[in-house]
């Protein structure tokens, strides 16, 4: 704080003020958990309800987040793999193909008659 009094030309009112502030914010802090602890004390059992609660809320957003990234990673991986049957496997590509670009190669494909990662690896679209 001294440091900005000098650097910033900083009033010793201001310092004055900051400083109660703080002792107030800190008493007001102190009070607030020797009230919280008083409560517990006074009643555990609805310590243990509330626990019991919020193991529970947390367990319920630990699973949903992991079904929700499971659920992204699979669509993702969807989005850049195209199953060729001619070679019976996925090709990986560079990118999310637009809906006019699968257009393209699936007219391509059709003109050519050529499997469809050559005629990918042709546009540029694998990886």
């Amino acid at each position: 704080m001294e440091e900005n009094v000098k650097k910033y030309g900083w009033k010793d009112e201001v310092v004055g003020r900051w400083n109660s502030f703080r002792w107030k914010v800190n008493e007001t802090s102190k009070k607030v958990v020797k009230s919280v602890e008083n409560w517990c004390a006074n009643n555990p059992e609805a310590v243990t309800g509330l626990v019991i609660a919020a193991a529970g809320a947390g367990l319920k957003i630990a699973k949903d987040s992991a079904r929700n990234r499971a659920v992204k990673q699979e669509q993702d991986w969807k989005d850049t793999h195209i199953y060729d049957h001619s070679l019976g496997r996925y090709v990986e590509l560079r990118r999310k193909l637009k809906s006019n670009e699968y257009a393209q190669v699936l007219e391509r494909k059709e003109r050519t008659g050529k499997s469809l990662s050559v005629v990918l690896d042709e546009m540029g679209f694998l990886r």
